[in-house]
């Protein structure tokens, strides 16, 4: 009896077993691909770290640098400038994927006075081992009637040893693409866009026209102001920027 009830047992075990391992299998139903097996996207990110904005402005190569003097900033200066937020004429503000550095005016009363402005914005690669840098560089004036000089706007890719400017993987942007088919822009020459970080979205640059520049093109500023129905922005879907146009609504 006892013999009975030992193999009764065993036997019981075994089948509660088998109905575990039956319920656990996923079931097949034979539209499963390899894809379906795959962890999301965002998972298979590398588990390298990525560069700050400070890391970045650490290590920027003196190419990448274009306003007259910043590329002669020793790295201790810049580990200066960054850890107090000033030195000397420079301030810097880190928030976010972003670093601003921002000259200082000399003089309060020289309203044709020009001041640097550089921007470094970083986007981390999905897949790969990279650090994607946009750096903006500009001189704003004092008189706020001026507007910005575009010095350079270029992206750059960081693999941890070198730098490559990528920047002809950016979506073109035109002055056309803000106003509706028709809209007579003249004979436009050149582009005045200026990107920046979104302040909403930290994965977008957003595309902004320097109206009083095309003046010097025969377009008036306020035509152009009243005319823009378009937003312009350049969103990093995590391995490249895709150009978004959408409509605008003025206030």
């Amino acid at each position: 009896m006892r013999l009975l009830t030992a193999f009764l047992i065993f036997f019981l075990f075994l089948g509660l077993n088998f109905q575990s391992c039956q319920t656990d299998k996923p079931k097949d139903n034979g539209n499963q691909t390899i894809q379906d097996t795959l962890p999301p996207l965002n998972s298979r990110t590398s588990n390298v770290r990525g560069y700050t904005a400070q890391d970045v402005f650490l290590r920027v190569p003196d190419e990448a640098i274009h306003i007259e003097g910043w590329d002669k900033l020793s790295i201790k200066e810049r580990k200066g400038l960054v850890s107090k937020g000033k030195l000397n004429q420079l301030e810097a503000k880190a928030e976010g994927n972003q670093i601003v550095l921002t000259e200082k005016f000399f003089n309060e009363d020289d309203e044709h006075e020009k001041a640097a402005q550089l921007t470094m914005t970083v986007f981390r690669h999905s897949e790969e081992d990279l650090n994607i840098v946009f750096i903006s560089q500009l001189y704003k004036y004092e008189d706020p009637h001026i507007c910005d000089e575009i010095i350079d706007q270029r992206l750059w890719q960081h693999d941890g040893k070198s730098w490559t400017d990528i920047s002809k993987s950016l979506p073109k942007i035109e002055t056309k693409m803000f106003f509706d088919e028709g809209f007579d822009l003249g004979n436009i020459k050149e582009d005045f866009i200026v990107l920046s970080p979104a302040q909403i979205n930290e994965n977008t640059l957003s595309a902004t026209l320097l109206f009083d520049a095309y003046a010097k093109q025969g377009i008036k500023p306020q035509k152009m102001i009243t005319n823009e129905t378009f937003a312009i922005n350049l969103i990093w879907n995590g391995q490249m920027f895709e150009l978004q146009r959408k409509p605008s609504v003025l206030n």
